[in-house]
């Protein structure tokens, strides 16, 4: 990222719809209106393949990069062995086509969201662990909290464990979406498909600390620089927008005692 100088062009024969980056840094996971593929950046080529019977719109490596999570139209959720191509299990329940499936930190529970509600699984025993109304579309860096999004609006903030509902952030108006939790836990960051704006939320409060407005057209997409302290978002508008967010104000000094 020094130059911004394009270093690797992957061809797939369909359109890609979801990327994860690897552990190692070296290899790529997309999904697809076909199915989920493996690549190896350093070479350029395709190394494996994940297949559904209809499209792949989510992909996950496990936290140590062995497994490979994928989720589809096909209203399942698959894990593989990374290594092998083999099939570990498929997890069925959803009723329509899972838009996001995603592994916890630490590996042995998964979440997933659809159109009808997100849900939390054990891998070890296939079961489901807890349901939440609404899709998952953001999980925090320790997965001790989730967030979801419904057709009424409003986005909610559980508490993965025990399923408690922590927040309800209201202010977007129509459709908004979390996108990303910090690194720390500490703010949401929502996109708004319907009025245009992205929001950084105060998990403490559960109160709305920014709001970014500028693009024209609903926004659907929205991350955190690593450090925290810009966002990158884009939409219908066809345009990346970069923000820089306000330093927080500076702890006040206790007066000195006379």
């Amino acid at each position: 990222m020094a130059t911004g100088r394009q270093v690797r062009t992957l061809t797939n024969q369909n359109i890609m719809i979801r990327l994860k980056l690897a552990p190692d840094d070296r290899h790529l996971l997309t999904a697809g209106h076909d199915l989920a593929r493996l690549w190896d950046l350093k070479e350029g080529k395709e190394v494996a393949s994940f297949p559904h019977l209809q499209g792949c719109d989510s992909v996950d490596f496990s936290p140590d990069g062995k497994r490979v999570l994928t989720a589809g139209w096909d209203k399942t959720i698959r894990e593989w062995d990374r290594a092998t191509g083999a099939g570990l299990r498929t997890l069925d329940g959803h009723g329509v086509h899972v838009w996001v499936a995603a592994y916890l930190p630490d590996g042995k529970r998964i979440v997933s969201g659809s159109g009808e509600d997100g849900r939390v699984w054990s891998l070890e025993t296939g079961k489901e662990l807890r349901r939440f109304p609404g899709t998952i579309t953001a999980v925090s860096a320790d997965g001790a909290r989730v967030a979801t999004c419904s057709s009424d609006g409003p986005v909610r903030v559980w508490e993965t464990d025990t399923g408690k509902l922590l927040f309800r952030l209201d202010g977007h108006v129509g459709v908004a979406v979390p996108r990303t939790f910090s690194a720390d836990g500490k703010r949401l960051l929502t996109a708004g498909a319907g009025d245009k704006t992205v929001r950084v939320w105060d998990l403490a409060t559960g109160h709305e600390a920014y709001r970014l407005e500028g693009h024209t057209a609903g926004v659907w997409a929205a991350t955190f620089s690593p450090d925290g302290k810009s966002i990158l978002s884009g939409g219908e508008d066809r345009v990346l927008r970069l923000w820089s967010l306000p330093a927080p104000p500076a702890a006040p000094v206790p007066a000195k005692k006379p």
